[in-house]
């Protein structure tokens, strides 16, 4: 016979051994019944009144969870992406209790730091939580829990719990490093945008020996396309619908911020009311003057069709995605404007704050709206949006006469293709984009070259540095090329046939067809280099500064609305010079991808010395294939090749002359 957890431990057996247990349906049916919030200088019975959003986010764990059938639903996710103050920490805590203490089932919270475990251990929910279910508190042991062996032993952030006969474990813990040694059912990962996305992908391999697998991911949203905004827009994207009892428009606060809210003017509700501007005060259509915000106004949401009143209370959660429920995919945005208990009038006081303070804008969006923000993140939805044009398509053809097309390759397990083509100094359009596996990459990539018409192609260097100098090769055509052998080659004269020339004393390529791309941390600008293996093999590199690269891929779709200056032929450029392909219903799934791999990677961060670098180690690959082919467009479209007679290695005529000079200056 097993020895238990409980005889081990004679002074809490007894204690839990006294305690008569609740039969508690359901998580909501805890919440109702047994928790208590905050309210003042005392606590209150749970309740959804002002929160009604979260009632859904209760229910679907129930769902998932099985409280009602006995049979959960397995590999699921849920993302609760929220602004500030709208009860997640209370929520997280109780569902802790409720696993531990109802269903005993393992559970893991994970935070962003170590600081915050005792935060959130002694601040939350110890006195929230533990100590208002007297039901519960008898059966937690914080601090403790057990071994391999079955021993308990003393764990700082985590909690054993036991009733004699079943026994759950819980853990608060930092995910500052890679997520190990603990197993789950349910791992909760709170404010992932705090967290480093590859200590983040550990957690679902704590849920490996759990018949239930659940992973829930909570927390506020700042940056596009990654961290909590991610988990988002992979779910059913679910958001608070206002429905007008009027006209019958729906709405969603957020979005429709900030002309959903009215001022009172007879502190009596009408359709004349004037709405919320983007000015801060209240204006009626047409007006110049604007009443301004006082804390005594009367606020309220008005339908932004017919100026009907609407209830904040009677708000709906609506999927955006709904198929993706069938994958278990579930996603949810809570701003504070669908949290009815949020008091209209300091969501007023913050905007006016907010657009006379760039800084408080971007807390405002990310705390009050529930939408990303960042100054950091210099590529956003509506600025791709922006370079989106319906006549872009991805094709494989040959250029249209007049238009020259150059590639981008980004290395690795896979490999990430773009092409684009330029038509004028003004228009640059993306033509081709493709995932290609790496042991096809030898084979496709000089089909991809040929049947777009590329004048040329720039490599990755990493991580396969042979595949990277193969493919160089083959398409400059060095495959069978006897290379010289000379005593310093890059201070040489070197013709390689077909056009292909290096002219080493003034360190630059002719007729360059393909080049290595080899990153450095020297902002000095470009360097064209012929590089040579230690088995004589001569091809040609471009180092180049990461986040010049980048940078210059960036600045064609950015334009003066940004700060970006750039003028062409004496004209200030007010749209995006690169065009894209639409991402409409119907559109290759690799636009999209290629989307988000251009949101994710245009943020910068900090590194130890301060100094702003564009993130790495994130889905960011077409963004630097992009970057890639950009870079091949600057370097070899410049000039035009005459090839002549080559009298010998160290002593070459070399003409050419100048094409697309456009007379640019960016800034």
């Amino acid at each position: 016979m097993t020895t238990s957890v409980l005889d081990k431990l004679d002074a809490f057996g007894t204690q839990v051994s006294s305690v008569h247990l609740p039969l508690i349906a359901s998580f909501k049916a805890m919440l109702e019944e047994h928790a208590r919030v905050k309210a003042g200088s005392g606590y209150v019975p749970y309740h959804f009144v002002g929160r009604e959003l979260l009632e859904f986010v209760i229910d679907l764990i129930d769902e998932i969870l099985g409280s009602a059938t006995g049979e959960p639903l397995k590999d699921a996710t849920l993302a609760v992406c929220g602004g500030a103050q709208f009860g997640k920490t209370v929520l997280v805590l109780n569902l802790m209790a409720y696993l531990l203490g109802v269903r005993f089932m393992n559970a893991a919270y994970y935070l962003p730091d170590k600081d915050l475990i005792d935060a959130v251990v002694d601040g939350k929910l110890r006195p929230d939580v533990i100590e208002q279910i007297p039901w519960f508190a008898p059966l937690i042991q914080v601090g403790r829990t057990v071994n391999k062996l079955g021993k308990t032993v003393n764990r700082k952030g985590a909690m054993l719990c036991t009733d004699g006969k079943r026994t759950a474990l819980g853990y608060v813990l930092a995910l500052n490093k890679p997520a190990t040694t603990v197993s789950a059912d349910v791992v909760i990962v709170d404010e992932r945008d705090d967290i480093k996305e590859k200590f983040a992908k550990y957690v679902g391999g704590r849920l490996a020996a759990s018949n239930l697998r659940l992973e829930i991911s909570i927390g506020t949203m700042r940056i596009h396309g990654a961290g909590q905004n991610k988990q988002f827009n992979d779910g059913t994207q679910h958001v608070g619908i206002l429905t007008c009892p009027h006209c019958g428009h729906k709405q969603n606060p957020e979005e429709n911020f900030p002309r959903i809210i009215r001022l009172a003017m007879d502190n009596r509700p009408a359709v004349t009311d004037p709405q919320l501007t983007f000015e801060g005060d209240f204006k009626r259509p047409g007006e110049t003057l604007g009443t301004p915000h006082s804390p005594d106004n009367l606020y309220y949401f008005g339908c932004v069709e017919c100026g009907a009143k609407l209830d904040r209370s009677a708000i709906k959660p609506e999927p955006k995605f709904p198929e993706r429920a069938k994958q278990r995919l579930w996603s949810i945005r809570i701003s504070q404007l669908g949290i009815g208990a949020m008091d209209l009038s300091q969501v007023v006081k913050r905007w006016n704050n907010a657009i006379r303070d760039p800084e408080s804008m971007i807390v405002f969006r990310c705390d009050v709206l529930a939408m990303p923000a960042n100054t950091s993140q210099q590529l956003t939805p509506q600025i791709i949006e922006r370079a989106n044009d319906a006549g872009v398509e991805l094709t494989l053809t040959a250029a249209p006469e007049g238009a020259s097309r150059f590639g981008g390759l980004d290395m690795g397990d896979r490999c990430w293709f773009t092409a684009r083509q330029i038509l004028s100094p003004t228009r640059k359009e993306m033509v081709w984009l493709e995932q290609i596996a790496l042991g096809s990459v030898i084979g496709r990539v000089p089909a991809l070259f040929r049947t777009l018409g590329l004048s040329a192609l720039f490599i990755d260097s990493r991580p396969d540095a042979n595949t990277s100098r193969t493919l160089c090769m083959i398409l400059n055509g060095l495959v069978d090329f006897e290379f010289p052998k000379l005593n310093d080659p890059e201070k040489a004269y070197i013709s390689f046939g077909n056009g292909l020339s290096w002219d080493g004393p003034n360190g630059k390529w002719r007729g360059l067809k393909a080049a290595v791309v080899e990153f450095t941390k020297s902002d000095g600008g470009l360097q064209q280099r012929l590089r040579v293996t230690d088995d004589g093999l001569m091809f040609p590199v471009i180092q180049a500064n990461r986040d010049q690269t980048i940078q210059r891929f960036v600045n064609e779709l950015l334009t003066a609305d940004e700060g970006i200056v750039d003028v062409i032929d004496g004209k200030l450029r007010t749209e995006p010079l690169l065009r894209t392909p639409l991402n409409a219903v119907g559109a290759p799934a690799i636009v999209k991808t290629f989307e988000d791999h251009l949101i994710v990677g245009s943020q910068k961060v900090k590194d130890a010395q301060g100094e702003e670098h564009f993130i790495d180690q994130v889905e960011n690959h077409l963004l630097l294939s992009g970057g890639y082919g950009a870079l091949a467009e600057k370097v070899a479209e410049v000039t035009i090749v005459t090839p002549v007679v080559v009298k010998s290695f160290t002593e070459t005529a070399l003409r050419s002359s100048r094409a697309g000079e456009r007379g640019r200056v960016l800034i």
